[in-house]
């Protein structure tokens, strides 16, 4: 089994793509660490396994992928502006990287 092989479907989709939408982390450990599955992937319509965790507000899948990636799409940060624990997590991972990041909560700016 090639673990960055695309389905059939329409959103061409990897194995790990669908662990992330079904939030199943040790899955996903699996495809990483022993199938060398890539976590920076795109499916079809351009989405990281990261679009699903984010955006299913799934923090452990999400910190385990952020250790794992090596690109982060900002569009991602609007899925995460919702949720204070995700905007924490970014923060933290962004920091780490040396990269700081500032969420605003007003129109304002």
């Amino acid at each position: 089994m090639d673990p960055n092989a695309k389905d059939d479907s329409k959103l061409a989709m990897t194995p790990i793509h669908w662990a992330a939408k079904e939030g199943h982390l040790e899955t996903i450990k699996i495809l990483v660490e022993e199938l060398t599955s890539d976590p920076n992937c795109k499916d079809g319509t351009g989405r990281t396994p990261l679009y699903f965790t984010i955006s299913a507000n799934n923090l452990e899948v999400t910190r385990y992928l952020l250790s794992h990636v090596n690109t982060f799409d900002m569009k991602y940060l609007t899925m995460a502006s919702s949720n204070p624990n995700m905007c924490s997590l970014l923060e933290e991972t962004f920091a780490s990287w040396k990269i700081k990041l500032y969420i605003s909560t007003s129109d304002s700016g």
